[in-house]
């Protein structure tokens, strides 16, 4: 089986690198059940039905009770029309798991629990949903985090340009730079980290554009975009990432107990392309409320209330789709110091529930973060961060309990060449620890970007 993959060509496949990694994977650790279930699911897909007989028959060996393993390979066997190595296989997902969206999925095609050999029909099973194989690894990069701490860069643009007289309708941010990331899985609508060892150099383009249309001194609306492309090495060029984001927005000034106090409303719909096929889109809300204190602190708060849809929901939707709402709250401080060295610093607080249709991707989230400005001269400016969060799955269906603690820890040293312009050297850590070895990983990455401001 090794060699089977070593012969193929990875270039321009995304199936075939993820086989890759995979294989990787098992060759590292061999026990890993739920790889061998991958890497079978894609030669199924492939249309090997012996290597993907092998797999799921591998994954079993590594864990009898693996009750997804069981349902891949009773429906590759009711293909292959032996019925009743199938129904053996269904029969033990029923015993194993009575209670699981796999037994309720053969009930609804008419297996009962009574060992029946009349294996139901699985003509749809070997189409192998490209969600679930592109939500383990393998979506793209991007400069965010797995927190609030994503735009508060951004909020504190907004809030320098609300509290000064305005010389301009447009607002822009526009970020370019390289990067090495080692593992290529976070992904722009589910901001999800995944176990691989995909690691590529890639050039990244993020603009950020806002249009002020109508400005009565109190009150502005107009439109939005963002967006975020990569490109990464050759053989990882059927991952280039493409995230158009276009919106609007409503600001209004108001003031509260002598504090100004600046209300926000975003409307943005996401759309994200890999390697130039539609791979989901996201709606989303924002209403947030930023209040400027006498000592030149800010409080932020918001709510967001988002809706994905992906474009593959998997063969049981039920466990596996990645559509739904989700749901998030969080409050953000900003302080200044009178200090020299140390200027300002943040700490923010999130709290997060997705409630995916798929029960493996359910979750409910709590994450803290924080960063601090140290000033070393008058253009030169350190930024570490740090951040820690806990993920809690309830309805996972695997085996093994698959909660997880985040961590983060970063930093920016940035020189401001001018007001506009500035060159930056980044470098982060984040790990996705948990008990299940499927979704244990890690991610370091570094780079310079260079960000010019409108």
């Amino acid at each position: 089986m090794h060699a089977a993959v070593g012969q193929q060509s990875d270039a321009g496949n995304p199936d075939q690198e993820m086989l890759t990694l995979l294989q990787k994977m098992v060759q590292e650790d061999p026990t890993r059940s739920d790889s061998w279930r991958l890497i079978g699911r894609i030669y199924q897909k492939q249309g090997d039905t012996a290597q993907a007989k092998k797999a799921f028959e591998r994954a079993l060996q590594e864990q009898a009770d693996n009750i997804a393993a069981h349902s891949d390979l009773g429906d590759l066997l009711s293909d292959l029309g032996q019925s009743e190595a199938a129904a053996a296989h269904y029969s033990a997902v029923m015993s194993l798991g009575p209670e699981s969206s796999y037994a309720a999925e053969l009930s609804k095609r008419g297996f009962g629990n009574t060992g029946s050999s009349n294996a139901p029909s699985m003509a749809d099973s070997t189409t192998i949903d490209e969600d679930e194989l592109n939500s383990i690894n393998l979506i793209g990069y991007e400069i965010q985090t797995f927190d609030g701490a994503d735009d508060l860069d951004r909020i504190l643009d907004v809030i320098e340009s609300d509290t000064t007289t305005p010389t301009d309708r447009f607002r822009a941010v526009f970020e370019v730079g390289t990067l090495y990331n080692t593992n290529l899985s976070l992904t722009p609508i589910s901001r999800s980290l995944r176990t691989g060892d995909g690691a590529s150099a890639q050039l990244f383009i993020s603009p950020s554009l806002e249009w002020i249309a109508f400005d009565n001194g109190r009150m502005r609306v107009g439109p939005l975009g963002r967006g975020y492309f990569t490109f990464n090495e050759s053989n990882f060029d059927s991952l280039n990432l493409a995230s158009f984001q276009p919106g609007l927005f409503v600001e209004r000034d108001f003031e509260w107990a002598d504090h100004p106090l600046i209300g926000r409303v975003d409307y943005v719909y996401s759309t994200d392309f890999l390697g130039g096929d539609h791979f989901g889109d996201r709606h989303s809300v924002t209403a947030s409320l930023t209040a400027i204190l006498p000592d030149s602190d800010a409080i932020y708060s918001y709510f967001t209330t988002s809706f994905a849809d992906f474009t593959e929901d998997g063969v049981t939707p039920s466990v596996e789709s990645l559509d739904g709402p989700a749901y998030t709250a969080g409050v953000s401080r900003f302080f200044t110091t009178e200090s020299k060295w140390i200027p300002a610093w943040s700490l923010g607080a999130d709290l997060e529930h997705a409630a995916t249709r798929g029960a493996d991707f359910r979750y409910s989230a709590a994450n803290l973060h924080t960063d601090v400005t140290i000033q070393l001269n008058e253009k030169l400016s350190l930024i570490p961060k740090a951040g820690v969060g806990y993920r809690h799955y309830p309805d996972f269906t695997g085996a093994v309990d698959r909660d997880e603690t985040t961590w983060r820890v970063g930093a920016r040293l940035r020189w401001q060449c001018t007001k506009l312009f500035s060159v930056s050297a980044i470098v982060g850590y984040d790990r996705f620890a948990s008990d299940n070895e499927e979704f244990d990983t890690d991610r370091t990455e570094a780079g310079i970007v260079f960000t010019f401001t409108h």
